[in-house]
Parts: C-alpha cells; sequence; structure tokens
C-alpha cells in the first residue's frame, strides 16, 4: 500500500473533483481515455488517485469538462 503523503492527498482530491465533474456531464473513462489519448487503464489508475493527473491532462480535462483547470485542482 502506498503511504499517505501530501502529494497523495492532493492526488486523491484532484481524481476526486474530475469524477465529480465528468459523472455530472455523463461522460465514460472510456471518453476520458479516447480524448487524453491514454489507455483506459491509466485512466482509471488516475480516476483513483493512484497516479496523478499532469497538468497537461488537467488542461484537456477542462475544456472536455467545460471547465477551468483551477476548478480541478
Amino acid at each position: 500500500m502506498q503511504p499517505m503523503t501530501a502529494g497523495t492527498v492532493y492526488a486523491g482530491a484532484v481524481a476526486a473533483e474530475i469524477r465529480a465533474r465528468a459523472a455530472a456531464v455523463q461522460i465514460s473513462q472510456r471518453e476520458i481515455a479516447t480524448a487524453l489519448n491514454l489507455g483506459e487503464s491509466a485512466v482509471s489508475r488516475r480516476y483513483r488517485g493512484v497516479h496523478p493527473w499532469s497538468l497537461t491532462e488537467i488542461g484537456e480535462l477542462a475544456v472536455l469538462l467545460s471547465c477551468e483547470p483551477s476548478d480541478l485542482t
């Protein structure tokens, strides 16, 4: 199990916000994977906060989710 650090807590909080916004606009993990040119397993790891979203990915997600990047962080 991964130790809890400020970075992992933050990654989890960002992941939770992205999950909530994607659900609100009914965008699936598969659609996110396609839009960001990532594999579905990579998106799943990011969704769970196991691997952090990059700043580039957050910017692309903001466009996809019709919000500002700062809304996701």
